[in-house]
């Protein structure tokens, strides 16, 4: 316990046979040092408790071989945060000597069998780098009151009173936050934002050893991870600051359960054209909730590609895999013979209180979409598993779908001709075509050609509207293959 700061510099605090590890600074900071290392990946195990390798020692502020992790400060916590073939340190980048960076950060780390150990941050101020829960409970608490003597305030039922300052990540152009996880899972609450990196699990994003454990995820099936701010979330991570070791590139892969509330600042979902998706790892025990409050909304702010503005996937997977093995991996045509979720629905709900803008949602089971403002160009894939099963979808506002061709009124545009649409083979009012040609053209700006002289409406597996109505095509793209009921 200190009255004021407590700074690591280059050393750090470890506990290795089992011991728990408490800091307290009481007006001040907490700093974990610059020892960048974490678990090493042994290429040669034969089991995945061998893959895990902590020989070379850890840094930070950690326990490794079980033990409790309590970190409180009345301002900032901070601990190293890996990057893009090095990590971070008070902001700073430094070049990593080895590849054991990529897990370094403060936490507990033991792995093995009696080696559980939680994990606690309260701060004052705000939290960064990165920490690590191998088999426990993780919390972080960014802007938390503290009382006269320096020690957290909580209410009746015991939970922790925040302020109104106070992050969990403090940079959304440079997300400065990452969690880590095995079994157990992350609770994270901030007053104002959390600026979320991902979650990863360390062995399935960074051992590229033998074949069998190379990008093997271990999560457990119920590991989870829940996210509160009082005002933003945001998720995700650019190619140059996401931690990877080869060039396979592993994407953005949570825990099976995620659940996220946040204010009027809503949800983001960050990254580039590399990493545009985040998944949930398929388990049967897999959910996905999402609510906002005053008006904050589910958007992506994906740069655009070629002027055009790019959409971020989330997918509930319902893979057979474990291992990610080449690009599509438990992606959205990734799909056990026999579905994931058959016979364990749990909740795949988005509630969000604004608009809903450039995401899809893929879902293995029956989801309900219900979003108080728009839905502008957004997609939804799902699947009803049972008869009972029922997918609806209820937006206050507007659907918006901006069609894969824009209409422009040539008589207002100056010294504009009139396209010739004349195809070869057609006569002059393209009967040939079975009606008029500028429809047929605008049938075919789905997934498929649809020649309509061969199908009637119900027959058509994607809905196109007529011309006049072209944003709504998108939001019946997959309700007539659902089984059960579509809302």
């Amino acid at each position: 316990m200190a009255g004021q700061n407590i700074q690591a510099g280059r050393g750090y605090v470890v506990t290795t046979g089992g011991g728990n590890l408490t800091a307290h600074a009481l007006a001040g900071n907490i700093d974990t040092g610059s020892a960048a290392q974490g678990y090493h990946f042994n290429t040669s195990a034969s089991s995945l408790d061998q893959a895990y390798d902590l020989s070379g020692g850890l840094g930070g502020f950690s326990t490794g071989a079980g033990g409790n992790v309590s970190l409180m400060a009345g301002g900032n916590i901070n601990t190293v945060l890996p990057g893009n073939r090095g990590y971070y340190y008070n902001g700073n980048f430094l070049t990593a000597g080895n590849a054991d960076y990529s897990t370094a950060g403060s936490g507990a780390f033991g792995h093995l069998a009696g080696q559980a150990g939680n994990v606690t941050v309260v701060a004052g101020g705000n939290v960064t780098g990165h920490y690590m829960v191998a088999q426990g409970t993780g919390g972080i608490y960014a802007g938390v009151r503290m009382d006269a003597n320096g020690n957290p305030l909580t209410d009746g039922a015991g939970n922790f009173v925040l302020g109104t300052t106070g992050s969990a990540g403090t940079t959304p152009l440079s997300p400065n936050l990452a969690l880590s996880l095995i079994s157990g899972g992350w609770n994270v609450v901030a007053a104002q934002n959390i600026i979320l990196q991902e979650v990863r699990n360390p062995n399935g994003i960074f051992n590229i050893g033998t074949a069998a454990y190379r990008h093997y995820f271990d999560y457990a099936p119920d590991a989870y991870v829940n996210l509160w701010a009082g005002n933003q979330v945001q998720l995700g991570a650019s190619a140059s600051a996401l931690p990877r070791v080869d060039t396979l590139r592993v994407p953005v892969i949570y825990p099976p359960v995620l659940n996220i509330t946040a204010g009027a600042g809503g949800v983001v979902l960050s990254g580039d054209n590399t990493f545009n998706q985040l998944i949930l790892f398929p388990s049967p025990d897999g959910s996905l909730i999402i609510r906002t409050t005053q008006g904050g909304g589910l958007v992506s702010s994906l740069p655009a590609s070629g002027g055009l503005p790019q959409i971020f996937s989330l997918i509930v997977s319902d893979s057979g895999n474990q291992q990610f093995k080449t690009s599509g991996n438990f992606g959205l045509n990734d799909h056990a013979a026999t579905p994931v979720h058959a016979g364990h629905e749990a909740p795949v709900t988005l509630d969000i209180s604004g608009d809903m803008s450039l995401v899809m949602l893929a879902s293995p089971e029956a989801a309900q979409i219900t979003v108080g403002g728009d839905m502008n160009n957004s997609r939804f894939q799902g699947m009803n598993l049972s008869a009972g099963d029922t997918t609806s979808i209820h937006v206050t506002g507007d659907i918006i779908n901006r069609s894969a061709f824009t209409s422009v009124d040539l008589s207002g545009v100056p010294g504009a001709a009139p396209p010739d649409l004349f195809l070869p083979g057609a006569g002059a009012d393209g009967e040939s075509f079975g009606g008029d040609v500028v429809e047929q053209l605008l049938l075919q700006s789905g997934d498929e050609d649809i020649d309509v002289s061969k199908h009637q409406w119900a027959d058509i597996g994607e809905r196109v509207e007529p011309a006049a109505e072209p944003a709504r095509a998108g939001l019946c793209q997959r309700s007539s293959s659902m089984g059960g009921s579509a809302v």
